[in-house]
């Protein structure tokens, strides 16, 4: 590929923005809420900037797959705007994952220490960036996966069908220490849809 090709200007005005708004988390710079005393930031210059995504990350040690719901389909969103939570209410955080995954091609079981972020629109930054990269190097089409996710009337099936398809490794989601996980109820929907 040469190097024109990898341009973001082939991703049109949106994806040139998205792109360009990876830059602080590319060059290091944290998007943090301010110290006590400073003068806050303007966040809402951010595309896909919702209040309290500035808010501190109170869960570093886990894996990505733990964070909450909301935190996990926020991220979704932030990612790709057209996944929205209305698409994604209800599903279990395994399912999030996937679609994440599915996304930007981070594996679940990163830990949130390992992002070095500080607030959860770091975290977002990263994921947006992370998505930005894989939709350059994806030969499959990310466009056409949201489309099917959208049109899809079981959902939660889609995703698992394409994540499997596409190398998602349902043990990534395995926490050893709980009994029952949601990597069985996977493998039993799996089995179901047989």
């Amino acid at each position: 590929m040469s190097h024109s090709e990898l341009s973001p200007t082939h991703l049109g005005p949106a994806g040139v923005s998205a792109f360009l708004s990876c830059l602080p988390a590319l060059m290091g710079m944290s998007v943090s809420a301010p110290a006590a005393g400073a003068k806050p930031k303007d966040f809402s210059m951010i595309p896909g900037y919702v209040l309290g995504m500035e808010h501190r990350i109170t869960t570093a040690g886990w894996p990505i797959f733990k964070l909450p719901k909301t935190r996990l389909s926020e991220c979704i969103e932030f990612v790709e705007p057209m996944i929205d939570v209305t698409l994604t209410a209800g599903f279990p955080s395994a399912i999030l994952a996937m679609i994440l995954w599915t996304l930007t091609h981070v594996k679940p079981t990163l830990k949130v220490s390992e992002l070095r972020a500080s607030s959860y629109l770091d975290i977002y930054m990263r994921f947006r960036c992370a998505g930005e990269r894989h939709k350059l190097s994806a030969s499959h089409g990310l466009e056409s996966y949201v489309k099917e996710f959208s049109a899809a009337e079981d959902k939660e099936r889609f995703v698992l069908m394409h994540a499997l398809r596409m190398g998602f490794d349902p043990a990534w989601l395995t926490n050893a220490k709980k009994g029952k996980n949601e990597t069985e109820e996977i493998h039993l929907r799996l089995l179901s849809m047989n």
